[in-house]
């Protein structure tokens, strides 16, 4: 072979009629003109070509023995190159980078993932249940080989074994050039990300063919993550190019198929989500948070509350929401995209632009378009929309393979038949885990009957612990049953088996100091378990984790308990301080929005502090919870308000809300000083007592509640009182649905602190109708009501109709 080289580049580079007198009269123009390329361009062609043909070594072997000695040959040279990629680092104090503990004991009933995510990734790790390292890095090792064959499948196709070999290599490269830790959540999405890109390469079977396994491999990755919601319809727009060659009916049968074969994935998970969570969702809430932010200029965000933070209903939609936002001002957003680009290129600004330049080049090849398109459309998405760091250390490693591909590509000849169709058996073989996982996933998502007793829980529980004895995740949600159920003494077993078999388990330990601190609690030992509270505060290498903040609201809801308000308070103001610096935008230039989602931000008291407080008994539960809030607010809300708003959020989250709604009021009345109670202070009890009882009452009873405000002073308030008590049809109708509790308003008085936390009334009478949680469904003026001197019947009922509760279930 090396004598064939030779004799080539003699040739190509000695013979008389291409010989040139110098550098000059070489590198003319006239002369690459005509036809010859420089000496330099003609060297890197033999070299591609001579690298192309060793694609055939050996060649007296079987083809089967060369295809396998190849194939063998793109996993070992990663191995070598890059043997600390296929080892996951043992030093990361988590094993949960998926959120395992939202994934379910999926054959024992329970539910497959938490409702906002999309739950392929919980069904992945499954087997794994956060149990041990070796089970982590087995699995670790499973996806690191899928991910050589998918990628050498990859380049074998577009140019050739030797491109198949660099590719698969440069997928590990890739992972190493991350800037963020490449961990389990994003080497599997590389994997879901290689499945496209190979189905995007296929050229040489029938379009419809092609379309179904396209269709096929993005709705796996809809199932993974929904940043690919898009990705159809670009391709769709890529159909009508040919619409003169293939006419309006094959054109309109490529775009349906283009469009309607990835959304059939997401059917069980909508279906799952209207029986499991009664709502209709398409994707999950993360690419409606993207949208959102993006539309603002912001460059990355990382969490809060991004509805509050962008002035926007949580029952609007986010898109049209976005869109809005946009037309609004589109500078902002204009120069959020600028914002965009600069970060991610000075990211991955070697990978990017090498990536770039040979997608221009390469574009007028098909098979290439198309594989790039996936890596086009990633990059438009990050740069309109949010970033997230995370989905781009998925694509970079894929990225880096298709530019060696390219490399390939323009250094030799294209892929032959013998190449391409071992690449595209390769494919097919390393498809067939990640499709059988998608199968079982839509499988579970189907049989999953919906919400399920707690007792059935439990006893699923039981079931897969009896199966899987050492399963932490297991152990750990068998600990968290038996807390909610007053077992502490069983919950401290279980979970302090979870802990010694997963000591990264942040969340289980915390449940382990609650377990400890009610189990002594309950055997008259007050003081105990406190010690575990302190080894969280202060963590060293027995628990080698960051505070979070919640181990702090459960030491403010200690020292509470003790009646150390001083101490509790010093706590809660940790724990804010721990969450706001948990919540941050990449670029100082997004300082005064990162102010702002800091201050709208309620997840220590609406949902760290409900999660720790359900573990507790009842009557402590309310006690702790309310004095909690009043602390939280720091005097700007009443006790009573409080003690009003904490039995709302007890409830909520007894429905199974996921986060309550829980913000700062600076608008409220200051709180009475000690020692200074009043006839005033009194009525303001009894009408938060009566409201509380109210919702008590609505929630037996599968009604609303309305709130009349209103006084003897208001003539119209006395009229609106006669028709609700003696018209015969808006009587019955009230008692049917509603229960109403009056509450009175001075004439120039501010609103009673009871209703303070809902929109300001502007006349009277005023009417608030609210649902059996407490939240605020409308607020009326009844001015709309009126006709001559009177209320118009119709009207009112009307409206009653309107905001009346659905028949309780079984009626």
């Amino acid at each position: 072979m090396s004598a064939g080289i030779k004799r080539r580049f003699k040739e190509l580079s000695m013979s008389k009629k291409q010989r040139v007198g110098g550098p000059a009269e070489f590198f003319s123009p006239d002369r690459i003109a005509g036809g010859q390329p420089p000496l330099i361009i003609r060297f890197f062609k033999i070299i591609g070509e001579a690298v192309c043909r060793a694609g055939e070594f050996p060649v007296s072997v079987p083809p089967v023995v060369r295809a396998a000695m190849w194939l063998l040959l793109a996993i070992m040279v990663p191995v070598l190159l890059f043997p600390g990629s296929w080892l996951y680092p043992q030093d990361a104090p988590g094993i949960h980078p998926i959120l395992i503990s939202q994934g379910g004991a999926l054959l024992n009933k329970l539910v497959p993932s938490d409702l906002p995510h999309m739950p392929l990734l919980s069904v992945a790790c499954l087997w794994l249940q956060n149990s041990t390292i070796y089970e982590l890095q087995t699995l670790w090792f499973l996806i690191s080989i899928i991910i050589c064959v998918l990628g050498y499948s990859c380049g074998a196709m577009l140019s050739g074994r030797p491109a198949g070999v660099a590719a698969s290599t440069a997928l590990f490269a890739g992972q190493a050039w991350t800037a963020s830790f490449f961990d389990l959540e994003q080497r599997f999405y590389c994997l879901i990300l290689l499945l496209v890109a190979n189905a995007l390469a296929l050229t040489k079977l029938s379009s419809r063919v092609r379309r179904l396994v396209e269709g096929g491999a993005i709705g796996i990755s809809f199932l993974s993550r929904s940043v690919l919601c898009l990705f159809p319809f670009v391709l769709a727009m890529f159909e009508f190019k040919n619409a003169k060659k293939y006419g309006l009916k094959k054109l309109s049968f490529r775009i349906f198929l283009t469009l309607a074969v990835p959304f059939l994935f997401l059917l069980p998970w909508i279906r799952f989500n209207l029986v499991t969570a009664d709502r209709f969702a398409l994707f999950d809430g993360r690419a409606a948070w993207n949208v959102v932010t993006g539309a603002m200029g912001i460059v990355s965000t990382m969490e809060g509350d991004y509805h509050k933070l962008a002035g926007i209903d949580r029952d609007k939609s986010e898109v049209l929401s976005a869109a809005k936002l946009i037309l609004n001002d589109p500078f902002i957003y204009g120069a959020g995209v600028v914002k965009r680009i600069g970060f991610v290129f000075s990211i991955y600004p070697l990978t990017l632009l090498c990536w770039a330049v040979l997608t221009a080049v390469m574009w007028k090849r098909p098979d290439f378009r198309r594989v790039n398109l996936l890596g086009i459309y990633f990059m438009a998405l990050h740069t309109a929309f949010s970033v997230e760091e995370r989905y781009l250390a998925a694509i970079v490693p894929l990225l880096a393979a298709v530019v060696v591909i390219s490399v390939f590509a323009l250094a030799g000849e294209r892929a032959n038949d013998a190449a391409r169709k071992e690449g595209t058996f390769l494919f097919a073989v390393g498809a067939v885990p990640p499709v059988l996982l998608c199968l079982f996933c839509v499988l579970l998502l189907l049989r999953h009957p919906g919400k399920i007793p707690q007792a059935d829980v439990r006893r699923a529980l039981a079931a897969a612990l009896a199966g899987h004895p050492g399963n932490s995740w297991l152990l750990s949600e068998q600990g968290r049953s038996r807390l909610l159920n007053g077992d502490y003494a069983g919950a401290y077993d279980s979970l302090g088996k979870a802990v010694i078999l997963s000591p990264g388990d942040m969340s289980a330990k915390i449940d382990l100091a609650v377990a400890a601190l009610l189990k002594n609690q309950k055997n008259n030992r007050p003081a105990a378990g406190a010690d575990l509270i302190t080894k969280m505060l202060f963590p060293g290498k027995e628990w080698p984790f960051p505070p979070t903040g919640k181990e702090y609201i459960l030491k403010a809801l200690y020292e509470i308990d003790k009646g150390r308000e001083q101490e509790a308070q010093k706590s809660i103001r940790q724990a804010l301080k721990i969450r706001r610096n948990s919540l941050y935008f990449k670029l100082k230039s997004d300082i005064i929005d990162e102010e702002k989602l800091r201050s709208f931000d309620n997840a220590i008291a609406g949902r760290f502090l409900l999660e720790l407080a359900a573990y507790f008994p009842a009557g402590k539960k309310e006690k702790l919870c309310s004095k909690f809030i009043f602390m939280y607010e720091e005097g700007k809300l009443s006790r009573q308000a409080a003690y009003l708003w904490c039995d709302n959020m007890l409830w909520q989250m007894r429905a199974g809300w996921k986060e309550v709604s829980f913000t700062q009021r600076d608008y409220m009345q200051p709180v009475a000083k000690p020692g200074t109670a009043s006839a005033v202070d009194n009525k303001n009890r009894d009408d938060i007592r009566n409201i509380i009882s109210a919702l008590s009452r609505a929630r037996k009873e599968h009604k609303r509640v309305i709130l009349q405000l209103g006084g003897e002073w208001c003539d119209w308030c006395k009229r609106m009182d006669d028709v609700f008590k003696h018209d015969r049809g808006i009587a019955a109708f009230l008692d049917r649905k509603y229960i109403l509790v009056k509450i009175s308003v001075g004439q120039n008085d501010p609103p009673p602190p009871a209703v303070a936390m809902y929109p300001r009334l502007n006349s009277c009478p005023y009417l608030y109708v609210l649902g059996c949680d407490g939240a605020m469904l409308i607020s009326k003026s009844t001015e709309s009501f009126e006709i001559g001197e009177g209320y118009d019947r119709d009207e009112i009922m009307s409206f009653l109709r309107a905001w009346a509760p659905d028949s309780p279930p079984g009626l």
